[in-house]
């Protein structure tokens, strides 16, 4: 399993949306390894079958092996206070099945200068290209 820790920063504002109490069967060794980087880190561990996204005492997983697309999405302040939100698709032959990784309540340049600014990263712990989609304004 690989373990993959991206600072948080001092304004970040991304919190786990689809929140699960999902627990791995992982060895005491990786959940130490997992305790510790998750000081001001989100952990991503990662295999080739299942990724789990760890922030604060909150995680959700995915199985990675069947990622069709992986997404972030951005709406701007307008009469209402915007959002950003990381998803990811999974597809089976009869199954599609969406899971909203992190994102935050209202929209901050600061959120999304973060979040872009470790795309990178994002994608080599999941091997997918992220697509960026800006939805506009939220009137």
């Amino acid at each position: 399993m690989k373990i993959t820790k991206i600072g948080k920063g001092k304004n970040n504002h991304f919190i786990i949306v689809d929140d699960q109490d999902f627990k791995l069967a992982i060895s005491s060794k990786t959940e130490l390894a997992i305790q510790a980087a998750l000081l001001n880190n989100l952990v991503v561990l990662s295999d080739d079958d299942l990724a789990v996204f760890y922030l604060g005492k909150h995680s959700v997983s995915f199985v990675i092996n069947k990622l069709s697309k992986a997404t972030l999405y951005y709406m701007k302040q307008g009469k209402g206070q915007g959002w950003i939100c990381f998803e990811v698709a999974t597809t089976t032959k009869d199954r599609h099945v969406t899971t909203r990784v992190i994102g935050t309540q209202r929209y901050r340049e600061v959120d999304l200068d973060w979040i872009t600014s470790h795309k990178s990263t994002f994608e080599s712990a999941l091997g997918l290209t992220i697509t960026v989609q800006d939805c506009g304004y939220d009137c």
